[in-house]
């Protein structure tokens, strides 16, 4: 497939190369920062510009603080003192190619009831990148990533039998992180191979970028400049490369999926998307019951009451599901999501309800199972998977930044969708610093009181990250 791939970004380079290239505009396109959440802000397209994000923006939830807060990106890869030549052959793109590298230390625990022992993990993360020079629209990408055990193995990686602990998917290993072949053309680029791909916020298709082994997939996509101020996102994914790593039996996920991602801006107000995602997992997987399509749409943005009044941010977000191919279940399900938010002097308090539609008759339940779920319904990670009866989740949250440091407080309550049980609270707290312009510092707490769903739950993190 990767063969017939390379046939036709070479055709489309020669029927291109008379009118020549130039990069496509930068769209709304999200980041995920060191802490793991994704933000909706402007993103570039190239490989080492998703390491140019400011360490030291973090937030609570992946609505939380988003276009309001984002302060777009920093480059910090090395710039040459003067303008290089661009390369007139495949070892001057190689020689004039950009490196970058990323280090993440942290400390994990966990106190889950039901289990004796509690978990205590630290493990670090490296990532090393390299990206040619461009060379007729063409450019390559290798990154590779080591997940590493440090200490004691306290913990439970979900592969490594330890299931007296509480479960930190942290596995250690050593991988391909991306690897693929990049068209630039006039109104769009084009990519084959392992890629991170990112939609929105993340609520539907993520990196899972809080988890120290990324998710990534194997896919051929392409961004389009539409004119206009609309964009379109179109992929095919034949497999997601998910956090638990190689090694892992639930390391890979076979699929024949389908992507369509159209978003334009509303004058200065926001941004309207329109998504239609097709999941179709292979029976080999044994996640066929993952299997759905979905059609939705969301408007996210901000209003002013005056030229003088802090800007309101707004979320209206509705989609709908049904079952497909080898699906076992039968799923007809809806979702929306809205969220208001309004600052009141220094900060920003937010308030907002996201809605899974489930079902007491044991049908198919509202299901993102590509997303970066960590930055959704709790920090705790309870919601992973919907629950039968589907998921209400309404919070409120509190953020600001004192100096350069950001705080954050969110508050959840979790109901069932389709019946009147009550799965419980938590409470999230969250503190982040940068340290200078590459590097950061972070601590967050997640506490979860059951009722009527899972089992008390707290867990801590402290983590350093730098990258260049």
């Amino acid at each position: 497939m990767w063969t017939r791939l390379l046939l036709v970004l070479i055709t489309v380079n020669a029927c291109t190369s008379v009118s020549g290239s130039r990069a496509l505009p930068r769209s709304d396109r999200p980041a995920v920062r060191g802490d793991g959440v994704a933000v909706e802000t402007t993103a570039p397209t190239s490989a080492r510009d998703l390491d140019t994000r400011d360490p030291s923006e973090a937030f609570g939830s992946a609505e939380a603080m988003a276009a309001a807060e984002a302060k777009g990106l920093t480059p910090i890869l090395r710039v040459d003192d003067e303008p290089t030549p661009p390369p007139a052959t495949i070892r001057e793109a190689i020689q004039q190619g950009r490196t970058w590298f990323k280090f993440r230390i942290r400390a994990e625990t966990v106190d889950q009831s039901g289990i004796d022992k509690d978990a205590k993990a630290l493990t670090a993360r490296t990532v090393i990148g390299y990206e040619t020079a461009e060379l007729h629209g063409f450019k390559g990408v290798v990154e590779v990533e080591n997940v590493s055990r440090i200490g004691g193995r306290q913990y439970n990686t979900t592969e490594n039998g330890r299931t007296q602990y509480p479960v930190v998917a942290d596995p250690s290993g050593t991988e391909v992180n991306q690897a693929y072949l990049q068209k630039t053309l006039e109104w769009a680029t084009i990519k084959g191979g392992r890629q991170v791909i990112i939609l929105d916020n993340a609520r539907f298709i993520g990196n899972v970028g809080w988890r120290q082994n990324e998710q990534t997939f194997d896919a051929v996509s392409t961004t389009i400049d539409a004119g206009g101020h609309v964009d379109v996102h179109l992929s095919w994914l034949a497999n997601a490369n998910r956090i638990f790593g190689d090694d892992s039996s639930m390391g890979d996920a076979r699929m024949s999926s389908y992507l369509l991602n159209v978003g334009t801006a509303v004058g200065d107000h926001g941004r309207l998307v329109a998504y239609w995602y097709d999941l179709d997992y292979n029976s080999s997987s044994d996640m066929t019951a993952l299997s759905t399509q979905t059609l939705g749409g969301r408007y996210k943005g901000a209003l002013k009451a005056s030229d003088d009044a802090a800007p309101v941010d707004f979320l209206l977000e509705y989609a709908h599901q049904t079952d497909t191919g080898k699906n076992p279940n039968r799923v007809n399900a809806d979702y929306h999501h809205v969220m208001l938010g309004v600052p009141v002097g220094p900060v920003k308090i937010e308030a907002g309800q996201e809605v899974l539609e489930g079902s007491e008759s044991n049908s198919g339940a509202f299901t993102t199972p590509l997303a970066t779920l960590h930055a959704f319904n709790g920090w705790a990670d309870k919601f992973l998977t919907t629950p039968t009866t589907g998921l209400e989740d309404n919070y409120v949250s509190i953020g600001g930044k004192i100096s350069d440091t950001k705080l954050k407080a969110v508050y959840h309550n979790f109901h069932s969708e389709a019946s009147s049980r009550d799965f419980g609270s938590e409470l999230d707290l969250l503190i982040v610093t940068p340290l200078d312009e590459d590097s950061t510092w972070g601590a967050k707490y997640a506490d979860f009181n059951a009722e009527d769903f899972a089992t008390d739950t707290e867990k801590f993190w402290l983590w350093y990250e730098t990258r260049f």
